[in-house]
């Protein structure tokens, strides 16, 4: 790659409605943060999509359906989000997602979440997943013995 060509990036912002909608103040401080982390990593966004509202159930979301497909499409090399909340509050759909759009057998891309400091791209991102996935497993094992 040419030192200044910038890589394609898919944003993904989702917000819920309420107090964290003010008039879109929210969706513009998660935009300026990524675009911060775009203009430093020589990264550019070649499209972006937003859900807004409280819709907990990933495939329920048009946003991050749109976000996935235009990975798949090829329309870019990555997924940025602010942090991994965007994409789920559930640890059980985070992983899920991470494993069938992420995961080290047939990415689509790569991930990376600006606040969590993931970016999946280098060994210490696909680490810290890896350790995410190993925690949530405890977790649910441990819920589950003493249930």
């Amino acid at each position: 790659m040419k030192s200044h060509e910038r890589t394609k990036a898919v944003q993904y912002i989702q917000v819920a409605t309420g107090n964290e909608w003010e008039g879109g103040a929210q969706v513009e401080r998660h935009r300026d943060t990524i675009g911060l982390y775009c203009d430093k990593n020589a990264l550019s966004i070649a499209c972006s999509f937003v859900d807004i509202g409280r819709v907990y159930r990933p495939k329920q979301r048009e946003g991050l359906r749109s976000a996935l497909d235009a990975l798949r499409r090829g329309k870019a090399g990555m997924l940025v989000v602010p942090s991994l909340t965007h994409l789920s509050r559930s640890i059980a759909e985070l992983l899920a997602i991470i494993a069938e759009n992420f995961g080290p057998s047939q990415p689509i891309g790569a991930l990376v979440s600006v606040a969590d400091g993931i970016d999946t791209r280098t060994p210490q991102g696909r680490m810290a997943l890896d350790v995410m996935r190993c925690l949530a497993d405890l977790s649910l094992s441990t819920r589950r013995a003493h249930a």
